[in-house]
């Protein structure tokens, strides 16, 4: 390039910088210059009026003929980005209007103008954004080449009233490979962000990434229990599995995040416990103190029910002192309030006096187990709970009279507390 070309091209962006309107004008009709010149680095007039924030100098270019709105420089920036970038609100509308302006354009980073509103510090970047989301033909999708959305930046910087204002705007569908925006978040554990994207009514909920999992998987397995919650609202297909061949509920207790486990199988409890035993078995083995007492009670009727004996066997023995919540519980929920009072004057009757709170408790679980129709169950609460508690108290109060043979007392217990079981079922 001549000198005296590189000198004409300074002055003619000089001018543009700094708004020299009727230079301007002199230069495009006298000297010939191309609207459309740029420098070295690729920066035209254009560029420069937008980042200098230059309104006549931009409205000038922008009404001359032939003029590119969207040529880039060298990095792949045009005007409407720099005017972004610079929080021109005056020029982003200028340019927003106009002819062939395209909203979407990628730099070389694949960034959009509205990426780059996103991650602006400017004290004006929502009144920036929401310039641009009002601009016919945006789309909010576009991923850059780090595959992301302007959405999800604004999730990952925790910038919430960003996200809330693009997801009021538009649907927001995938980033890449069918991970969705709910994906992200459920991963980020924003519960704000998503109810509003639940609140779209999208049926992605149930989409699977290239893991194959959900966004209820990623919840589960984090341990974000208020995201699960309002998952759980949208009714997604709780059975789906990952790659790995794990359910939700299955990554909830794999990383032993006990309210989201709770959670999930209230919700379907049918579907989701199959498979869980040892995971769960697992759980109680190694941190066995963090299992709330709520919880205690649904695993223990889920034993129950499952004929998991070594997983009834750990809760009994470390929670059956907790008779006074867990009796209630226990009572309220499966209606066995009067049978209890039953089960206990029954086996008054037969010389077992249930003076204890724990031997009272034992005789809940046992009916629950009877109720149930498992015999492995009832014959494990009879060895690990009412045996071992009432035995000594049963020899006192049935003692053989002399010259009698000492009678088989585990025999002679379980016999009367069965009978009394079927007594009281029948009554």
């Amino acid at each position: 390039m001549k000198r005296s070309s590189e000198k004409k091209i300074l002055v003619f962006h000089q001018t543009a910088s700094q708004g020299k309107t009727q230079e301007m004008k002199e230069l495009l009709q006298t000297s010939g210059i191309n609207v459309n010149i740029c420098n070295r680095d690729g920066v035209t007039a254009l560029h420069l009026a937008a980042s200098c924030r230059k309104f006549g100098a931009m409205r000038i270019l922008l009404y001359h003929q032939g003029i590119r709105p969207n040529a880039c420089d060298k990095r792949g920036k045009t005007a409407l980005h720099l005017a972004v970038s610079a929080g021109y609100l005056a020029g982003i509308k200028q340019l927003r209007r106009q002819p062939g302006i395209d909203i979407n354009i990628q730099d070389e980073d694949g960034r959009t103008p509205l990426h780059d509103a996103v991650e602006s510090r400017r004290t004006d970047r929502i009144k920036v954004l929401e310039a641009l989301l009002e601009t016919p033909g945006i789309n909010v999708n576009v991923n850059d080449n780090y595959q992301r959305t302007a959405l999800s930046w604004a999730v990952e910087f925790r910038y919430r009233d960003i996200a809330l204002i693009i997801i009021s705007s538009s649907n927001v569908s995938e980033d890449i490979q069918n991970s969705t925006m709910l994906h992200r978040v459920s991963q980020w554990g924003d519960t704000t962000i998503m109810q509003a994207l639940a609140n779209q009514n999208d049926t992605s909920f149930n989409a699977q990434d290239p893991h194959g999992r959900t966004p209820l998987h990623y919840a589960s397995a984090l341990g974000f229990h208020d995201i699960v919650e309002i998952i759980l609202r949208t009714k997604p297909n709780l059975s789906l599995r990952d790659r790995a061949g794990k359910a939700a509920v299955e990554l909830a207790a794999d990383n032993r995040h006990e309210k989201a486990f709770v959670q999930l199988l209230q919700a379907e409890p049918a579907t989701s416990i199959s498979g869980l035993h040892d995971p769960i078995l697992q759980w109680l083995q190694n941190d066995l103190a963090i299992i709330q007492n709520d919880t205690s009670i649904m695993l223990l009727q889920w034993a129950t029910s499952e004929g998991w004996i070594d997983v009834a066997t750990l809760l009994l023995r470390t929670n059956y002192r907790h008779y006074y919540y867990i009796r209630s519980k226990m009572a309220s929920h499966r209606g066995l309030g009067r049978r209890i009072k039953k089960m206990i004057k029954r086996l008054a009757r037969n010389g077992i006096d249930l003076e204890s709170m724990d031997d009272i408790y034992s005789v809940t679980l046992l009916l629950l187990a009877r109720k149930e129709g498992n015999h492995n169950m009832v014959m494990l609460l009879l060895e690990e709970q009412v045996v071992l508690k009432m035995k000594s108290r049963f020899k006192r109060l049935k003692s053989p009279k002399r010259n009698e043979p000492l009678p088989d007392w585990d025999s002679r217990l379980n016999t009367g507390v069965l009978s009394t079981i079927e007594e009281t079922e029948e009554g």
